[in-house]
């Protein structure tokens, strides 16, 4: 886990059921039954209902174990 504080724009970050994100994050993988989570924002935006998130369909489907995350270490994310 990297140290609060020294997060860089491209770190994977694992979290952990109920372990606060310190950053906003993309979801690239989750292991929920419903390939699905929800994320309370309220330290980000101020808004404290619960958003659902799901992860990319192709890290999701490609991901299968924790070392598969490393196949999308050399990959970039493009957002309008």
């Amino acid at each position: 886990m990297v140290a609060a504080g020294t997060l860089c724009v491209g770190d994977m970050v694992k979290v952990s059921t109920d372990q606060p994100a310190p950053a906003d994050l993309t979801v690239l993988y989750v292991t929920d039954k419903s390939d699905s989570i929800f994320i309370r924002t309220d330290q980000l935006d101020g808004e404290t209902d619960w958003k659902p998130r799901r992860p990319l369909t192709v890290t999701q489907k490609g991901i299968k174990k924790m070392a598969d995350v490393t196949k999308f270490a050399q990959d970039s994310l493009l957002c309008e």
